[in-house]
């Protein structure tokens, strides 16, 4: 076996970063040119739609409120089932209970993940 012939010693490779700078400007700029999409396409693109941002905003405000608000409900569900064992015979099943909380767990879950973002 061959361990050290001359064919396997690579070619030292050309270090790019000692080119000239008025080279590396040359390249942007031939690549913007030959760049599809230019800076005035787009803002001409970006001006037919309306900002909506702010709309926007104020939804998600309003959903994670709603989802906080869903949050609330799961310890308020919990307790009114603690209150239904005081009551003669007016005790909730575990089944009752369960469902009401992980529903509202579940809808503050969702509507604070789409109000966030």
């Amino acid at each position: 076996m061959d361990e050290g012939g001359p064919e396997s010693v690579p070619e030292p490779r050309q270090d790019t970063s000692s080119r000239p700078m008025e080279e590396i400007s040359l390249v942007q700029q031939q690549t913007a040119a030959a760049s599809p999409i230019s800076g005035q396409a787009l803002t001409s693109v970006a001006a037919q739609y309306r900002d909506r941002s702010t709309g926007l905003v104020v939804f998600g405000v309003i959903q994670i409120v709603l989802g906080l608000l869903a949050a609330l409900m799961v310890p308020f569900a919990a307790l009114g089932a603690f209150l239904t064992r005081l009551a003669p015979g007016a005790a909730m099943r575990p089944g009752q209970y369960i469902s009401g909380i992980a529903s509202y767990a579940v809808m503050a879950a969702v509507l604070l993940t789409l109000g966030i973002g």
